[in-house]
């Protein structure tokens, strides 16, 4: 009798190993799923910040990411909890904080940038509006934040990397990257 039971918790471990594998696997050769961030868009999209002049060569940088409601807080929370860990620019800490698009218009938090998750089209303008008079760069990994100009920089590293610059939105917000970051991002 034991060891019939031996071997069946035997085949069981085999068993969750191995959809432990199979989840594994598939997490590194599917896509994300539309809306989500990958640690990949985080690590791009601080390097991006690193072009900002305004940002070079400092120890720490404040970033809020921006949700729109209770099921993206959750996502907006670990978004913030990977930033943390990741780090900003060069050697830069980062300090995020979780911000409700609804409270753009009357917050008073001090952010250097603004990580936008996907949001409603109605939001962009609460965004925009926040980024100039802020003057912050808001980037996104959603392309929706172009249509919506809602983002300076629209960051992606899935397939291959992506960066497009909404010219417009960042002569707006004061924003000012290298000379070199320019010449080699898209602009829209």
């Amino acid at each position: 009798m034991n060891t019939v039971s031996g071997t069946g918790k035997a085949a069981k471990a085999k068993a969750r190993i191995g959809a432990a594998l199979i989840v594994a696997l598939l997490s590194l050769f599917c896509p994300a799923a539309a809306g989500e961030v990958t640690p990949a868009d985080l690590q791009a999209a601080m390097r991006a910040l690193g072009f900002l002049t305004a940002l070079q060569n400092r120890p720490s940088i404040a970033v809020g990411v921006v949700y729109h409601d209770a099921d993206s807080k959750l996502q907006a929370a670990r978004v913030a909890a990977m930033l943390m860990r990741q780090g900003g620019p060069g050697s830069a800490t980062v300090a995020a904080s979780v911000m409700a698009v609804q409270d753009l218009p009357q917050s008073a938090q001090h952010v250097d940038a603004l990580y936008l998750l996907s949001l409603p089209p109605e939001s962009g303008r609460s965004v925009a509006d926040f980024v100039k008079r802020e003057s912050v760069v808001s980037i996104s990994a959603d392309p929706a934040c172009l249509d919506e100009q809602a983002c300076v920089l629209m960051v992606q590293a899935r397939s291959n990397m992506t960066i497009v610059l909404d010219t417009a939105l960042a002569q707006a917000a004061g924003a000012k990257f290298s000379a070199v970051f320019t010449m080699l991002v898209k602009r829209r």
